[in-house]
């Protein structure tokens, strides 16, 4: 990976001299606003405002704190996982400019490990809206993503905080740009004891102790290079971060614990997006690495784990007139994952194609897509999502909304390969979904009201769940039959 990382760097630095050679120049072309594409207006997403990201130090609190999503922590800079409509953590997936970062290895990502500072948009799809960003958010999506600022302009922010139990947190973003290049660069670091008390209840008399062996140091960098063409703009972003934490043990032998985890990884990202005519595309290439390091002097472990995801995509939209929207979306994926648990370094291919359609009517918007997925050489050809809105009153925002569809959520390879346990033979999860909800807003001077209540349901069929074995280890099996059903309200005020 240090390798990777070196090669990465320098390539940068290489644009990056291009970059100020050519800072000077003065080249006048035609203004192009690229839209990135968005999930219809049929389905539920949570969008979260730059004001709410800045007062969030991570992925994981803002999340937590501004949406109906669960996050489980095991305490500050520890392990976060997120669980969307009652699903499991591996059911929400995460893409960043497009870019799907969950770990082939177990389906998951730790929220604590994303800094708010490295994106600028952030949004929540809910449930079936997740069809349309890929296979196997059966929970739903978390769109993480960044943008470029085509104007000359010189800015450097820095942000310091200090708390208790000696946490301390930088941040410094610095742009440069001009009509013809934006460059951005966002450094990270974070240092936090967490020797904070606590009443011990496994103790006689519950006596207060200080929590030991719980620092955690984080440090990241993210850097971007973008030049703008006619009527397009290509560039690349490097997000490298690093994570080393201790990981304190039990209440009853908290003091023995000599548990450490270091978690590294790099995001290489190259694109190319831009608008012709009645086309829109985004074209990019990315490269995920992370490794996992564990270790436990105590029980003599030491343990890593490593995975390379390349995640390749082709988006386009054809405008076909003013109501009519055509969408067709390809991606190519091929994982590799290679850990102490397994017993040979294991890989797949992963190939979607999604095609879709939209109309706009005058009080009426629908949408029909249907994506085929192919892992391996398994075809799944019909994963099918419909959508559709309706305004009921001419002079109000009030609308009624109702979108279903199917999708599939393939084992991991933990899942599949994990030793002993894996389960070579699992099906995919295979989920129906159905939701349906009104909304509501309305401007009073300056003040905006927004309101909206949504309904769900959902059937998984093949659910994998693992379970004890008579030979002494658990092992995945396609044993549940599950439904998830609830509702969702919520209110917002924006002055």
């Amino acid at each position: 990976m240090i390798k990777t990382l070196q090669i990465a760097i320098l390539l940068l630095l290489l644009w990056q001299s291009a970059f100020s050679q050519n800072i000077a120049d003065t080249v006048k072309i035609k203004t192009v606003e690229v839209v990135e594409t968005i999930v219809p207006e049929a389905y539920k997403a949570t969008k979260f405002d730059s004001l709410t990201k800045e007062q969030s130090t991570d992925l994981a609190e803002l999340i937590n704190n501004n949406s109906g999503a669960f996050i489980k922590s095991y305490g500050a800079g520890s392990l976060a996982s997120i669980s969307f409509r009652g699903t499991g953590a591996s059911h929400t997936q995460v893409l960043w400019n497009g870019v799907a970062l969950n770990s082939p290895m177990n389906g998951q990502i730790d929220f604590s490990l994303y800094p708010t500072l490295f994106f600028d948009d952030a949004e929540l799809n809910h449930g079936a809206s997740g069809l349309i960003n890929g296979s196997g958010a059966l929970g739903g999506s978390v769109i993480l993503n960044n943008q470029e600022e085509y104007n000359s302009q010189t800015k450097i922010a820095f942000n310091q905080t200090a708390a208790s139990f000696n946490s301390y947190t930088s941040a410094l973003k610095l742009k440069f740009g001009n009509k013809k290049w934006f460059s951005e660069t966002q450094l990270y670091g974070k240092y936090a004891e967490n020797n904070f008390e606590f009443k011990n209840i496994s103790l006689p008399e519950s006596p207060t102790e200080k929590l030991t062996h719980a620092t955690n140091k984080q440090y990241g960098i993210q850097q971007a290079v973008y030049r703008k063409l006619k009527n397009s703009s290509i560039g690349a972003r490097l997000w490298y971060f690093n994570s080393d934490r201790e990981l304190p043990g039990i209440i009853t032998k908290s003091e023995l614990s000599e548990e450490t985890q270091k978690d590294e990884s790099i995001r290489a990202l190259i694109e190319w997006k831009g608008l012709k005519n009645n086309l829109q595309y985004h074209i990019s290439t990315a490269l995920v690495a992370e490794a996992l390091i564990y270790q436990d002097t105590v029980a003599d472990i030491n343990s890593k784990s490593e995975t390379q995801l390349f995640d390749n995509n082709i988006n386009t939209t054809i405008y076909l007139n003013n109501k009519w929207k055509l969408n067709n979306n390809l991606n190519f994926k091929y994982e590799i994952a290679n850990a102490d648990g397994f017993s040979t370094k294991n890989q797949r291919t992963r190939t979607s194609w999604l095609l879709g359609i939209s109309k706009d009517f005058k009080k009426l918007s629908v949408n029909a897509f249907n994506r085929i997925v192919i892992i391996e050489t398994e075809l799944k050809p019909f994963a099918p999502g419909f959508g559709a809105q309706y305004k009921i009153l001419n002079k109000q925002n009030l609308f009624i909304k109702a979108n279903a569809g199917i999708n599939y959520h393939y084992p991991t390879f933990n899942d599949l390969f994990w030793n002993p346990g894996g389960n070579e033979n699992l099906k995919p999860e295979y989920a129906k979904m159905l939701e349906s909800g009104l909304s509501y807003s309305k401007t009073l001077k300056n003040i905006e009201v927004s309101t909206e209540a949504t309904a769900f349901y959902a059937k998984v069929k093949d659910w994998i769940i693992w379970l004890p074995t008579e030979f002494g280890y658990s092992s995945p099996t396609n044993i549940r039959e599950v439904e998830t059903k609830g509702v969702e309200a919520q209110l917002s005020i924006t002055a």
